[in-house]
């Protein structure tokens, strides 16, 4: 049997409470116990031991570890500064502990140590606000290394390597930074590309070939980062902790996953509002030329596409299916995944010959 860090904070904390309440139910008892007073300190002792069991993870474990699972995932010069600055604090602290000490009452006894937390909260702060400022007196301005601050670094989901666009993004030279890409987002990836369903496993392996022409390319840096969030299975919930952590811009197409990490106040990137802002406006009026592809929904409808994708209802135009005919646009509706553009023939000419 395999007992886990969380069985053994569980027994020392009811083992701890349980102490604390007989301690306090004997105490107060008279001296032998009545047997009122007996049972007053039994229930006090299981109040413990209950207590202990149940809360002592979310008060010591849970914490702890989120605190480990922080500074994972910090970057180096973060973790350094936060070191540092805490260190500061606590120098500034303990001298402040003299003087503190010697206040009256409660005062003298409580204050020295809420000062010393408070100066190495602030010394923490502080310094990982200006350490930047701080590495310049020590490197000369030409030399200064390259940190989290000044580079950004832009993070990729799966569903947007997936996707593929992103390739010809990164050709542009619009993301200029380095592209990280997760340890746990090339698992799923390989996952994808090894299930049985071709439908997934032709995803899987489009996506690692994406990330293969994004590394031979050179024209952007692409690091696989080894960082993960302990105690979560989503991948997208490890995108925006990670995200936030590392102070990263998320790249995605996900627009739940954008919505979220939004909320968690992370920078997001979604490719397509960036497609949508890319696309040709078209107004009332102009006149376009589109080849009928299908039929439409509603009667007489036929169905074109520009060459962006955007979709184009044509009325009274099933029978033209095949031809490339000028439409005239009546309106433009936006949804959620794009444009839809409705328009008539042309009367004057309505098939282009």
């Amino acid at each position: 049997m395999r007992f886990t860090a969380n069985f053994y904070v569980r027994i020392f904390g009811a083992f701890i409470l349980g102490y604390i309440g007989w301690y306090y139910g004997t105490r107060y008892s008279a001296e032998p116990p009545t047997y009122e007073q007996q049972i007053g300190t039994l229930l006090l002792l299981l109040s413990g031991l209950g207590l202990g069991l149940v809360l002592t993870p979310y008060l010591v474990l849970y914490p702890f570890q989120g605190l480990l699972r922080r500074a994972r995932a910090m970057p180096s010069l973060d973790l350094a500064a936060t070191g540092v600055g805490l260190a500061i604090g606590l120098i500034v602290g303990v001298l402040l502990t003299f003087p503190l000490s010697h206040l009256p009452g409660m005062l003298g006894q409580y204050l020295p140590f809420v000062a010393a937390m408070l100066c190495a909260y602030i010394g923490s702060v502080v310094i990982n606000w200006r350490k930047n400022d701080l590495l310049g007196l020590f490197y000369p301005h030409s030399e200064v290394p390259v940190t989290s601050a000044s580079a950004r670094q832009f993070l990729l989901d799966t569903s947007v390597i997936i996707d593929g666009r992103i390739i010809e993004v990164v050709k542009t030279g619009f993301l200029n930074g380095k592209i990280v890409v997760p340890r746990f987002v090339l698992q799923e990836l390989q996952h994808l590309a090894d299930s049985p369903d071709d439908l997934t496993r032709t995803k899987g392996k489009r996506g690692l070939d994406a990330l293969r022409t994004i590394q031979e390319g050179g024209n952007a840096t692409v690091e696989i980062n080894d960082a993960d969030v302990p105690g979560m299975r989503d991948v997208d919930d490890k995108l925006v902790v990670l995200a936030k952590a590392e102070n990263m811009w998320l790249i995605t197409n996900d627009s739940n996953l954008h919505r979220i990490a939004e909320l968690q106040r992370v920078e997001v990137l979604n490719l397509n509002n960036l497609a949508d802002a890319l696309r040709v406006p078209f107004l009332p009026g102009e006149q376009l030329h589109v080849t009928v592809r299908q039929e439409g929904r509603e009667r007489e409808q036929g169905v074109g596409f520009m060459h962006d994708g955007t979709m184009v209802v044509i009325e009274d135009a099933r029978h033209l299916l095949g031809s490339e005919v000028t439409v005239t646009v009546t309106r433009v509706y936006q949804t959620n995944t794009g444009r839809i553009i409705f328009a008539q023939l042309d009367n004057s000419n309505g098939r282009v010959h």
